[in-house]
């Protein structure tokens, strides 16, 4: 309106108001995907503040209006830039956070905004660009810039809705975003199994439920031992998950260092956390088990642990001991029916 009315300072405004729209929708799809358990912004902000490709992309639209308010003779190249960068990022991160969900209307929802925004960025150029004058192209659209505006407003208000209605009430939880699974960023437990059909059918599970949302695992293990054996035998994804990356096996007790993030990670949209499991003997239940080091600055969640031990080496007395000494890692009884985390699997 006020550009139409002929003053100059609208344009600046409109394209810091369409910076700012970009801006805070790649920081709603980033939080999507990387962080969907955060309640506020400033603790999405927290944890996306140091994920190299949400910061690549926000300087990318920061930059893109600074340079076209400073530099307007070079409006069309910045503005490609942005546009493409505004179209891609958050589109991808719609399109990932739906693949990794399970219920088919949390799928519904991610794809209608990542469609929706598409279309909020593509068709909204396409009518402003139709309807500027002078004439950018053979084409005119007369009061192509307020069908823009109207359009926008519309496909604008259709993602407001299915971010704060697709489930009927309130926002998305962070279960329905992503797969749920008993281990837990952080926490360390101890299974004590039998080694048979059922603990094989529980790990299996576990680990797909893991990589399905997103985390890395770090088995430390003998290539030839009990667990990847029958990973190997009975888990058809096995050999796919280590070709990519998603599971890498160590031979023998690997220790605790996460492998330092590439490039390629930083600006990747995963893995978001490691899962360290180990196999433990009864020697290792001498001393104390240390923590995992963080990588300082990493982009991650804190490592969670499994440590898998058979109960035929486990003696009780000893057992009890190990715990005592570790108190941060939790019993899980895979091996007795009667446990009442047994009877849950």
């Amino acid at each position: 309106m006020f550009r139409n009315l002929g003053y100059s300072w609208a344009a600046y405004g409109e394209n810091v108001s369409a910076g700012l729209v970009f801006a805070v929708v790649g920081l709603t799809a980033a939080s999507l995907y990387f962080c969907p358990d955060s309640n506020t912004v400033r603790e999405a902000w927290s944890r996306l503040k140091s994920r190299s490709s949400f910061l690549f992309y926000e300087g990318v639209v920061f930059a893109g209006i600074g340079l076209n308010l400073v530099l307007p003779n070079s409006f069309l190249p910045f503005t490609i830039v942005l546009l493409l960068a505004g179209t891609v990022y958050p589109t991808t991160l719609f399109l990932s956070a739906r693949s990794r969900a399970k219920p088919p209307h949390i799928r519904k929802a991610m794809a209608t905004l990542a469609t929706t925004w598409a279309l909020f960025v593509t068709v909204g150029t396409i009518l402003f660009i139709l309807g500027t004058q002078p004439p950018l192209l053979p084409i005119f659209l007369p009061y192509g810039w307020e069908m823009a505006l109207i359009t926008g407003s519309v496909l604008f208000f259709l993602m407001s809705l299915t971010r704060l209605y697709a489930l009927g009430f309130g926002g998305f939880s962070s279960g329905q975003l992503v797969p749920d699974t008993i281990v837990k960023a952080g926490h360390r437990y101890l299974i004590l199994h039998d080694s048979g059909k059922r603990a094989v059918s529980f790990l299996s599970s576990t680990l797909k439920g893991l990589i399905d949302s997103g985390a890395r695992v770090i088995i430390s293990a003998s290539s030839n031992g009990w667990l990847v054996g029958n990973l190997s035998q009975h888990e058809s994804h096995f050999s796919e998950w280590k070709q990519n990356g998603r599971v890498i096996v160590s031979e023998g007790w690997g220790g605790h260092n996460i492998p330092r993030e590439g490039l390629t990670d930083r600006l990747s949209f995963g893995p978001t956390s490691t899962v360290f499991v180990n196999e433990l003997s009864q020697e290792n239940l001498e001393g104390i088990v240390s923590p995992p080091d963080s990588e300082p600055g990493g982009t991650r969640q804190e490592p969670a642990e499994l440590f898998l031990l058979e109960s035929s080496k486990a003696p009780r007395p000893q057992l009890t001991e190990f715990l005592r000494r570790n108190t941060s890692i939790e019993l899980l009884n895979l091996s007795e029916s009667t446990d009442p985390f047994s009877s849950m699997v």
